[in-house]
């Protein structure tokens, strides 16, 4: 275990460092989610309202 491990137990030591890659990562999980999100909504509006029924096929 190194210095910064040890005082991260003791006393919840966090630098500016450490604080700015918290909050990259943050943001980043939050552009992902808002992407993966609106990609899902895409899909369903393509995807039939449970309700509809599909069109007969006539051969």
């Amino acid at each position: 275990m190194d210095a910064r491990s040890m005082l991260d137990l003791i006393e919840g030591y966090s630098s500016d460092e450490d604080t700015e890659q918290q909050a990259v990562l943050e943001v980043n999980q939050l552009a992902l989610v808002e992407q993966v999100e609106e990609e899902l909504a895409n899909v369903e509006d393509q995807l039939p309202a449970v309700n509809e029924q599909p069109e007969p096929i006539v051969s």
